[in-house]
This record gives C-alpha cells, structure tokens and sequence, in this order.
C-alpha cells in the first residue's frame, strides 16, 4: 500500500511522541530521500538531535527547515533550545525573538528569552517576557516559578512567593520547582519554609546537587551545624568537583575555628575548573579566611590580594575623564556602598559620622545592598542626604548611577566580604575611592585609591604591606555609637563567684591554635579561673568537643571551660556580666566585640600583632583610653591577665567606670570623628584637582 508524504510524517510523529526516536528518525529520512527539502522532517530530525544531546547537528537540521519555511512555528524555538544547551546565549536570544516576533503567542519563547536575560542581570525585561508567558498559558508553571525567582531577587517578597508556590501546586513532582520555591522562602526570611522546600526538592531528586548545596548553607546559618556539613558531604559524594559545596564546606570548617583546613579546601577548589561567578566567589573566600590564619605576615597578605585583585581592572574612564567640579571648596558629594547598613559592625561604626558631618560641606549619597533593613537602616538612610536600594542592579548599572550622581569620592565599606561590589569600583565609578571598615586592610585591587585606618592600624613606615595609600583618622578609624538595648553594668563576678572568669565571645575563626595556646598559659598562671567561650558553632557537639581537646591537650580540664552558643545581641550584652576579664585572640582581633565589651565594663587583653587584623583593639582602646590592658608581647598578655585576676578592688574599680570613660572618649565621639574625617576628605580631594590640573 502507498503511503503518503502526509501520512508518513504523522507515522513519524506517532513513533515520536511515543519515545520510539530511532523508528521516527527512518521514516524522516524517508521522506526526505522522496522530498529533500521537506521543511518538517529536517525540523524534526533537528528535535531528535537535541533530544540525544548533538546540539550541533540539531542547529544545522533546524536551519535548513527555516531556510525552506521561514513562517513555520516553533523552529526558532526549538533553534533557540538547542543553542541555549550550548551556551550561544546570545544566538539563542535572537531565536527566540524572532519566533515571538512572528508568533507574539509563543509562552515558550517568552519564558526562554526571560531566562537568557535574567542571566545578563536584565531584571526588569526578564520579569516583563515571564509575565507575558503567564498571560498566555495561566497554568505554565515553569514561568510561573521564574517569574517568582526574579521578583525575589528584586526583595518583592509577597509577589514572589504567590508565584512560586503556584508554581509547586501545578507541578508538585517538579524538584527544580520545589528548590525554586525554596530559594525565594530563603531570600525572604522564612527560613524554616524554606528548608522544607529543599528537603521536599531533594526528595523528588535525590541528586539535586544545588539544592542539597543550598540547604547545607541555610543550615549552616541558622547555626545547625552538623546537619549542614552532612548536607555538603553528601553533595561531594555524588559530584566531587562540585564547586559550590566545596566552597560551603570550607566557610564551614573556617567559621568553626578549622581555618587552615578551609585555606587549603579553597586553593584545592581553585585548581578545578570553574565558572567566573564561582572563581570569584571562592578566591574572596580565601582572602578573607587567609585573615584569620595565624603566623601570616602582612606581606605574604598583600601578596596573595594583589594577585586576586588584578583581575579587577578598570578599563573604563581614566581619572581626568570625570566631569566632576574641580574647585577645591565646594561641597562635595561622597558615596558610600555596603551590604551592611543596618545593625552590623558597618552601621554602629558609621552611623555617628553621618548623624554629625558637615551637610554645607558634604553631601552624602548611601548606595544600600541591605536585604534586611532594621532600626540602624532608618537611621541612616534619615541621617544621608540621598538613599538608593541598588540590590537589584548589576555592576554595570550601579557603576552608571554612581556616575550619574556624579559622586567624588566613592567608599567600599566591604571588601571582599559577602555582597561587595568591588567590580564597580575596578570599574572606577569615581574619581577618588576609598576601601574602609568592614573588610581588613587591604583589597589588592588597583582601582581604589586609599585605605582609611590610623596610626594604630596602619603605623608609619607599614605603608608597604597595602597596595592602597594610607590616609590617618586623627582619633581611631571608626566612631563606636554603643547599643541602646545594652543593660547597666553589673558588679564584678568574681566578687560573687571567689574566682577570676575569662571570657572571649569572638567568632571561632579568631580562636586558633595559638590563641588556644596562650590563653591555656593564663589559665595555667591563675589556677583557679575558669574560661567562657560563647558564639554561634558551639551548638555542635562536634565543634564544642574539638575545642574542650584543645585545650585539654594543653592540661586544661573540661571543667574550667564554660562554653555556650548563639545568642541574640541583647543576651549577648548581657552575658558580659558573666566575665571579669576579656581576652582578644591574636590573629584577628575584636571589633565591635571589644567595643560592646568595655561598654559593659568588661577590661580587653589584646596583643597587637603586624597585621591590620591584629590590631583593631590596639586602635579602639587608645581611643577609649584604656591602655593598661595592651600588651607588647604574649608573655606581658599573661601577666596582665595574671595582675588583673590578683587585683579584685583594682577590678572592680576598672569595671564600674569603664563605660562613663567609653562614653566620653573619642571613641564614641561623632562630632570630633566628622571633623577629622572631613579635613582628610578636604585634603585628599585637593590632591586631586591639583593632580588634574598637571
């Protein structure tokens, strides 16, 4: 019997749509050998070639059949398909423009060309191609569940959630729907959601590397330790090579105290082959975790951040590119940009200088990736004379508003900590940039200008070991504006205990071996004293038995250490009444933690060191006046500590006037800070339009 061209092709598709591919494939080449230019057959060989994942076939079959009809629907999309799976993002954009262009209705097209854009940061055109698919096809999940993806990038929580969980109730079997859901939850606060979305994704796929990965580092922040690192392993276990974990495995080994372990994890990872997003990610991991190592000098630091750093480079405008105003008085507009604008270190170190600085002379613009604004936030944006949320932009675009705003001197308040934006400033977005505060010391990357510090942080004669030129706060280099929920002082523990109590509530990274090591000699030279650890990661048992053995194996019993875990800031505070005596660890001295404890009365032992890092409570009690507790060596550190536990009337003396000392010191001082940080200010912009006008 004959069979028609029509009727073979509908055999085909039969045998198609029923996973039988190889049958379908022979009669396709049937016809074609009868009719070579059958637009459908090389459109469906095209199909099959993707579906077998030869890509490159499949583009070349697809445009053939467009050659032959160039009105027929969903070539472009199934050529758009194919060149997306090969990474041809920007080919595959023009595919799917084009099938929406003849065939407005296409869903399909206008989801895929909302991921291609969402992928460049092009947040808004990507949201509007989703919410058309919507429109089209109510019931199309996977757009429904990108859509809630990008509008919770963009901190539209309600919207975003609303879709995502549409999404999981049209397709509950989908794992990537589920792990969308749940990143969306994550983002918005709703941690506890959110880990029932990952475990729900995870079940579904049992290989879901990302959301495995993910929920490993919401546990990890919400300090359940042990259940993260086995999340992370079991994502190793099925992708060795998988560089997110690797990387969360080792943030968790650092943030529990095993920093050289994390150190050695990141390098390792950095020998793979991974993305640019994940490289960049994964050397600022290891900048930040080479702070906290012991015995690294401020030189082997500069070295490892230059090497870092020059990968960001500006290649845009030069300095006497910028249209800025070059007369050396006029008031001037200085932009600050962090994550951090709330209640962090970054938000009671500057919230004083902007309550106080001089509004004729300077402008304050706060550039805010802040993703959970808090009291301090309000304050702030009140304090600046313009607010912009910019967690939805790219680099590009922010790098573009700061220039609009025609901003002249440009403060990175962040490093390379999490959410720094350290690509527009490689992208000199001003004509003077300045790193300060939360990140330590040096950036290593050649587009910024200056590091602000003091002759404490930064001593004459260190200016080698930092790629940035040193510019000296007269009076430490931040301003400390103290808690409001902290409680009174309290009397002196020892008085009620009849022993000395230690304490440190540093992060465990600081706490390393060293540290561990002189601290055992303290408690070897006043017998009877006993040791308070606190900070979040002693919730593990796991972590908290790591630390009981180090110290035993410096002959310090068990019972001599108190150790207890996270706490909210106001128990914190509170706990400072638990303490006589706080001891700075080495490496990584406190900051915020110095400042909150000598607020509560509580004395710091610190040992400054040569790096940055190591001499922050060096520059904060000279602020405060309160120079009696630092020490020049480690053997000077224990025989403070050993004369301070001997002196309970000289103790408890220190205690009930510490914090009226605190308050009256330049320390806290915002109006004597803001005069000095705008002399420095005046003086480095005067450089510079001397240096323009040459």
């Amino acid at each position: 019997m004959e069979v028609t061209l029509a009727q073979a092709m509908e055999m085909a598709l039969g045998h198609h749509h029923a996973g039988r591919s190889a049958a379908a494939e022979s009669i396709y080449r049937q016809v074609l050998a009868v009719e070579p230019n059958h637009p459908d057959a090389w459109h469906l060989l095209g199909v099959i070639a993707s579906q077998n994942q030869q890509f490159e076939t499949a583009i070349e079959r697809i445009n053939r059949a467009i050659q032959v009809n160039p009105e027929s629907p969903n070539y472009r999309f199934n050529l758009g398909y194919a060149l997306l799976a090969l990474d041809r993002r920007d080919e595959a954009a023009a595919a799917f423009q084009a099938e929406i262009e003849r065939f407005p209705d296409a869903a399909s097209a206008h989801n895929n060309l909302g991921i291609i854009l969402a992928g460049k940061g092009r947040r808004a055109e990507a949201i509007g191609h989703y919410r058309k698919a919507v429109e089209l096809m109510p019931n199309y999940a996977e757009a429904l569940s990108n859509l809630g993806v990008e509008l919770g990038r963009l901190r539209q929580f309600a919207e975003a959630s609303s879709f995502a969980h549409q999404a999981v109730g049209l397709a509950p079997a989908r794992a990537d729907l589920s792990y969308n859901l749940a990143t969306v939850l994550r983002d918005g606060g709703e941690s506890n959601q959110a880990i029932e979305a990952y475990q729900r994704a995870i079940a579904l796929d049992s290989s879901h590397l990302r959301a495995l990965n993910d929920l490993g580092g919401l546990l990890l922040k919400m300090n359940r330790w042990d259940e993260a690192e086995q999340c992370l392993l079991r994502a190793l276990a099925l992708s060795p090579h998988f560089a997110w974990a690797q990387n969360n495995l080792a943030g968790l080994w650092k943030d529990s105290g095993r920093v050289d372990e994390a150190i050695r994890s990141y390098r390792h990872t950095l020998e793979g082959k991974l993305t640019p997003d994940s490289r960049q990610v994964i050397q600022a991991n290891l900048l930040i975790a080479s702070q906290y190592q012991e015995g690294l000098s401020q030189r082997e630091l500069l070295v490892t951040h230059r090497a870092i750093g020059a990968s960001f480079t500006s290649e845009s405008s030069p300095k006497s590119g910028f249209p800025n105003n070059r007369a050396p008085s006029r008031r001037l507009r200085v932009g600050f940009v962090s994550p951090n604008f709330c209640f962090h270190p970054v938000g009671h170190f500057l919230v004083r200088l902007l309550e106080n600085i001089s509004t004729e002379a300077f402008e304050v613009i706060c550039y805010s990736d802040t993703l959970m604004p808090d009291a301090m936030t309000r304050r702030l944006e009140a304090a600046s004379a313009r607010w912009r949320e910019v967690a939805a932009m790219t680099a590009d675009e922010l790098s573009r508003l700061v220039r609009e705003d025609e901003v002249d001197i440009l403060f990175d308040l962040a490093g390379w900590t999490p959410g720094n934006r350290l690509e527009v400033f490689a992208c000199r977005a001003a004509p003077l940039q300045i790193t300060w505060m939360d990140y330590v010391g040096t950036t290593g990357v050649p587009a910024i200008d200056y590091l602000l510090a003091d002759s404490h942080e930064v001593p004459p004669g260190a200016e080698a070991g930092y790629a940035e030129k040193i510019l000296r706060m007269p009076h430490g280099y931040i301003c400390f504006d103290p808690p409001a929920e902290a409680p009174e002082v309290s009397s002196l523990p020892a008085a009620t205990n009849g022993f000395i109590t230690f304490g440190s509530f540093n992060i465990l990274a600081k706490t390393g071996p060293q540290t561990i090591a002189l601290w055992a000699k303290i408690l070897q030279r006043v017998p009877n004293a006993k040791l308070m650890l606190k900070n979040r990661g002693f919730e593990s048992a796991k972590i908290k038995a790591h630390y009981l053995a180090s110290f035993a194996s410096h002959g310090i019993s068990e019972d001599r250490i108190i150790i207890e875990g996270w706490a909210s800031q106001s128990e914190v505070l509170a706990a400072y009444g638990k303490i006589d005596v706080a001891l700075d660890p080495l490496a990584y001295n406190g900051g915020l933690t110095t400042c909150e404890a000598i607020w509560m009365g509580v004395p710091v032992i610190t040992c400054p060191g040569e790096r940055f890092a190591s001499r922050h409570s060096l520059t904060h009690l000279s602020a405060a006046g309160l120079t009696e507790t630092i020490a020049l060596t480690p053997e000077a550190y224990v025989d403070i500590a050993a004369k301070l536990a001997g002196d309970l009337p000289h103790l408890a003396k220190l205690r009930a006037g510490m914090r009226e000392a605190v308050a009256g010191s330049p320390l806290c001082d915002g109006v004597k800070f803001a005069r000095g940080f705008e002399a420095l200010m005046r003086r480095v912009w005067v450089d510079w339009c001397k240096s323009a006008e040459t």
